[in-house]
């Protein structure tokens, strides 16, 4: 299943923008996009933990450097359509990794804990401040709900 995972990863990597991952922030969206596939319905095989800045894959991060460093992709046999609700999500925040962290936290809060949107606003104001703001989070919970990622 890894070899599968990077096979497919490697499949969808200019589809996600191609996370330059020499940088924090291209790593976190590379971990916050991928995730987002995978509750968006395209299995990629990555299990995730909560982490400081949300779900994080360690195979995923090793797996990204591996992919970067090749270059060798392969553009085919990608589910369009949840491509199509990352290009969605992404609307006026093209690449931000605060905007995908708070997505990505949002949807694991959400599916893994159960939380409430009022138990997902509060664990952002009190664990991650940095990404609160009341209007961008409105902003995100409502564009999750409008694809259909969380209810």
């Amino acid at each position: 299943m890894i070899q599968d995972s990077f096979l497919l990863l490697s499949k969808v990597w200019k589809k996600i923008n191609s996370p330059n991952m020499d940088l924090f922030s291209g790593r976190l969206l590379l971990q916050k996009k991928v995730y987002l596939l995978q509750e968006m319905g395209l299995n990629m095989g990555y299990d995730f933990k909560f982490y400081i800045h949300g779900p994080y894959s360690s195979q995923l991060a090793t797996d990204g450097y591996k992919v970067n460093l090749k270059e060798n992709l392969s553009d085919n046999e990608t589910n369009g359509k949840v491509f199509d609700k990352l290009i969605s999500l992404e609307k006026n925040h093209n690449n931000d990794q605060f905007w995908f962290e708070l997505l990505a936290t949002i949807v694991y809060l959400r599916k893994n804990n159960g939380m409430t949107k009022e138990e997902i606003r509060q664990f952002i104001i009190e664990r991650k401040p940095y990404l609160y703001t009341e209007v961008i989070f409105s902003e995100a919970y409502s564009a999750l709900i409008s694809e259909d990622i969380i209810s």
